[in-house]
């Protein structure tokens, strides 16, 4: 890994000297250079999270993988910001720069990120898609059938209409012929003969007017019906749109929950990780510390077998046998100081791990 992050920190320092544009680099809209460096960082960040894998067969075929590629995002990057700024060129190092980030990020979220279960909460999101698109399929109908109730409404409002106005032309002929009949009766009132036609017509436009009046009066009746059916169905078609908008509203409610459980899963995926790590340093600090243990008891055993005879004897060591006896106890000197080094250095990244473990439970 640590390949990846000093190739990564020598393309994120060759964006900073080559790209001189702040914002809309090469016209490539809402491309900035604050943001190519963030992208990177991001990339950089995800590579130390995968350290601890640095050994497996995982992160040895992502740096395969990825290192042509960052090879041909510094070649492109060059080519794009020469003297002939290319655009193409400068698009497929736009490319090769997300090709990298999206393989590191799918390999942290495979292999690092423990207790997610993508697959589970997919299935839930994709039920619910189901679910609200049986409703959907279940209304569309009600809707189609409001539809054409309402068009047959319309034509027959629009019928009933014609037939008021041509009993409105009719009554208002029956006036015309009132009109003339009384202008008759005002004009003949010598001729008994015309006067009796009159009479007779004038009661048969009686007749017409009554009977026109009767089918005004099924007619207004009717209107009302169709009135009355109209408002029914504009009452359906209301509980069908609060039924969708509740469906609706309930959709983003799953959603939100879904985006809330993959949050805390990642979250957990970091702890469970920081944790595993830390507990496996916990035995090795204990056996380091074990080692220097044994060390010192070695070496003072060593000292007191050495010096026992010379005690007993009451004779002082010569050079020779302080310089082998020195030689003897170098190993274990060496051993003591070894394991007092490890051991700060185990208990320095254990204390690490628990803050970033304490650090990922309280995000």
């Amino acid at each position: 890994m640590k390949q990846i992050r000093s190739n990564l920190s020598r393309l994120k320092t060759r964006v900073i000297e080559k790209i001189t544009q702040e914002n809309d680099i090469l016209d490539f809209p809402g491309v900035n250079k604050t943001d190519i460096i963030n992208f990177i960082n991001q990339a950089y960040g995800l590579t130390e999270r995968l350290e601890v894998l640095r050994d497996t067969f995982a992160v040895v075929a992502l740096k395969r993988k990825i290192a042509p590629t960052i090879d041909a995002c510094k070649a492109t990057l060059d080519a794009a910001t020469s003297e002939m700024s290319d655009k193409a060129q400068f698009d497929q190092f736009l490319n090769n720069l997300t090709r990298i980030h999206d393989d590191i990020y799918l390999t942290y979220v495979v292999y690092c990120s423990d207790g997610i279960n993508i697959e589970a909460d997919i299935g839930t999101a994709t039920t619910s898609l189901d679910d609200i698109k049986n409703e959907i399929n279940t209304i569309r109908p009600i809707v189609t059938d409001l539809s054409q109730s309402i068009n047959i409404l319309k034509e027959n409002i629009g019928s009933s209409k014609e037939l008021l106005e041509e009993q409105q032309e009719h009554c208002e002929q029956g006036k015309e012929e009132l009109s003339e009949i009384a202008k008759a009766k005002t004009s003949a009132l010598a001729s008994a003969e015309v006067i009796t036609k009159y009479e007779a017509n004038a009661k048969n436009e009686q007749d017409t007017i009554n009977s026109l009046a009767r089918k005004a009066a099924q007619t207004q009746k009717h209107i009302k019906e169709v009135i009355s059916e109209v408002t029914e169905k504009t009452k359906q078609i209301d509980e069908t749109l609060q039924k969708s908008i509740n469906a609706s509203l309930e959709n983003k409610k799953q959603q939100s929950e879904i985006r809330k459980t993959l949050d805390a899963a990642s979250q957990y995926g970091m702890a469970a990780s920081f944790k595993k790590r830390k507990d496996e340093l916990n035995t090795s600090m204990i056996i380091w510390g074990i080692v220097f243990i044994v060390t010192i008891v070695a070496l003072f055993i060593t000292g007191i077998v050495c010096m026992m005879p010379y005690i007993k004897n009451d004779t002082i060591p010569q050079l020779p046998d302080i310089l082998i006896k020195i030689t003897l106890v170098t190993p274990l000197i060496w051993r003591g100081w070894m394991a007092a080094k490890q051991y700060a250095y185990i208990a320095r990244i254990r204390e690490d791990y628990s803050f970033k473990y304490a650090s990922a439970l309280a995000i």
